[in-house]
């Protein structure tokens, strides 16, 4: 015989099973909800039509940049809190050997690499995503962890469908 579990039956809150009773369910249930709704009525005029529009109207950043919006987090992360610092230690600040105007603030050192395996790692693939974005996202280090993820998800999001 199955059983649920209720507030009367099970006193104990579970975050995982959503008949508990836990005070975070309602959040959790009104999002789901959110989701079905903007998800359930197919946005799609036919089966073979292509989804980067729909991924475009809900704001979401295909695969690609979404790899490069987290590397390019952890990137700044590192640079500015030194945490965690295996990977603070893999990052390095290119430095000019005369002062060049062409060239902005913060930019780090790419090391050259062979294999297209090794393109992969954290050492290679950060100075190649940091380099990439623009200067108005990565010029200034000072600012707060919500206004880099705003700026560096609005620059991805340019380059991803508005390019």
């Amino acid at each position: 015989m199955l059983r649920f579990s209720s507030p009367a039956t099970n006193p104990i809150p579970d975050h995982h099973n959503p008949n508990s009773g836990y005070a975070g369910n309602y959040h959790f249930v009104r999002c789901r909800q959110d989701l079905h709704r903007k998800t359930s009525e197919p946005p799609l005029s036919q089966q073979s039509d292509h989804i980067t529009p729909v991924l475009a109207d809900l704001h979401w950043l295909p695969v690609r940049f979404w790899i490069e919006y987290k590397i390019g987090l952890i990137t700044f992360k590192a640079l500015t809190t030194q945490q965690p610092q295996y990977l603070a230690e893999l990052i390095r600040y290119y430095e000019v050997p005369r002062q060049l105007q062409s060239r902005g603030e913060n930019i780090l050192q790419n090391s050259a690499s062979v294999l297209n395996f090794s393109k992969r790692a954290f050492c290679h693939a950060s100075p190649t995503v940091w380099n990439s974005l623009p200067q108005s996202v990565i010029s200034d280090l000072t600012v707060t962890t919500g206004t880099f993820k705003n700026r560096l998800k609005s620059a991805l999001y340019g380059r991803a469908f508005l390019q």
